[in-house]
């Protein structure tokens, strides 16, 4: 359990109960608050409140947790990197500003400090609810197969009107327009069953035409976030994370399919792809630059690409593995290009490599169900029957506990909100 708390003025504004799962837990009765401040200076108080809950735990839901944690714990580290180190930044404000308080005597000097701790105050509490959007948005993309479109849609909106609320507590941070504009875009891949439309008309009136969100939306925010890490890369050249999240804003712009957009759109992923190759120069030890940037190459490339350019993709995704063996998703990216070399070629040692890479996905993440399809696949391919039929039968179940659990998760966890 994690317990985050906010004071101003002595009162208890916010707290927040924070489990390791969506439904391992069920808060039991009311939480109890104990005030333990104490006196550190003639002049300074630090105020501390102790929360204690009671809770119901489901055991058999903390392993699946666990698992899932480690597979995208890569992932989360990305995302809230800067989060975290805003948090800290702000705290280290905040001990500058209270030993110039301890000093502060005149009316300006005063008001001086006041002032800025009311903005110091405002990043603080930016910080806090964009972290808060990004546990959203990552709980809908961690659970997306185990969720209904209804509960994908409606995190997502909450997420939407969480960041809405924070853009304009501190309206020159990339960040919170960045991930509302790939909250629009996600809404656009989740909405098209007809009561998720109904859902988004009614949340966001005017924001839905014809049942989609409107890409006016959308791309509003991804060129202010560009426009935002623009000017963070200008004031330090050496900011990969930057770079790396102008990259995600440029790979993630969508253009309607008409006239000129698919030129638009490979010009942009052009120039996210320049931009991971700078990250990756700055930083050689994140693997999810590494990632993203083979994504890019093969949106670039052709139906069949040449052995160089397989050799790069290849180069990229062994070392994004290199840096997180524990992550899944690298290994079957690089299972799915081995595969597609099988096919290039007609080469069966690819299909070999792939199959080792798809079972270490399943030693991984045994249900996902997409590993055991490509599994089966590629079973079929190198003659083996008995493979590719055991493949199949994992492959089934891996669906139907998808459906189990699409009917045990009802709502947005507490924990979320």
């Amino acid at each position: 359990m994690k317990t985050y708390s906010r004071s101003i003025n002595a009162v208890l504004t916010d707290d927040e109960v924070s489990a390791i799962t969506a439904n391992a837990y069920e808060l039991v009765g009311k939480v109890q608050y104990e005030n333990i401040s104490q006196q550190v200076t003639d002049k300074s108080f630090v105020i501390v409140w102790r929360a204690t809950v009671q809770v119901n735990i489901d055991d058999s839901e903390i392993q699946s947790w666990l698992n899932l944690d480690t597979q995208n714990k890569a992932a989360n580290i990305v995302a809230n990197k800067n989060i975290q180190s805003a948090f800290a930044n702000n705290e280290a404000k905040v001990e500058i500003l209270r030993a110039r308080a301890e000093t502060a005597s005149t009316a300006k000097d005063i008001a001086e400090v006041k002032a800025e701790f009311a903005k110091t105050d405002e990043e603080f509490l930016y910080n806090k609810k964009l972290e808060q959007a990004i546990r959203l948005m990552r709980w809908e993309d961690d659970f997306k197969y185990e969720l209904s479109y209804e509960l994908r849609a409606k995190t997502l909106a909450k997420a939407i009107e969480i960041l809405s609320e924070a853009i304009p507590l501190k309206p020159n941070d990339g960040l919170a327009y960045y991930y509302r504009g790939k909250a629009y875009e996600t809404i656009n891949l989740t909405n098209d069953e007809p009561y998720t439309k109904k859902i988004f008309a009614k949340l966001f009136p005017g924001v839905v035409k014809n049942g989609l969100i409107q890409y006016d939306f959308q791309r509003k925010d991804f060129d202010k976030a560009i426009e935002c890490f623009t000017k963070a890369i200008e004031e330090n050249p050496a900011d990969d994370v930057a770079y790396y999240h102008r990259a995600l804003t440029y790979f993630n712009y969508t253009y309607e399919s008409y006239g000129d957009a698919h030129e638009r759109s490979t010009t942009h992923k052009r120039k996210a792809l320049d931009d991971l190759t700078t990250a990756v120069e700055i930083n050689p030890n994140n693997a999810w630059y590494y990632f993203y940037r083979r994504s890019l190459r093969a949106y670039l490339q052709n139906e069949f690409p040449p052995p160089e350019e397989n050799a790069k993709d290849l180069a990229d995704l062994t070392k994004a593995i290199e840096i997180a063996p524990d992550n899944y998703y690298f290994y079957y990216a690089r299972g799915h290009l081995y595969q597609d070399m099988g096919e290039n070629y007609q080469d069966a040692e690819n299909y070999r490599l792939a199959v080792a890479d798809y079972l270490k996905v399943t030693q991984l993440y045994p249900n996902y169900f997409l590993a055991w399809e490509h599994l089966k696949e590629c079973y079929r391919k190198l003659g083996d029957k008995a493979a590719a039929d055991f493949a199949k039968r994992k492959y089934k179940a891996a669906c139907e506990r998808i459906k189990v659990n699409i009917s045990k998760v009802k709502k947005i966890p507490d924990f979320l909100k």
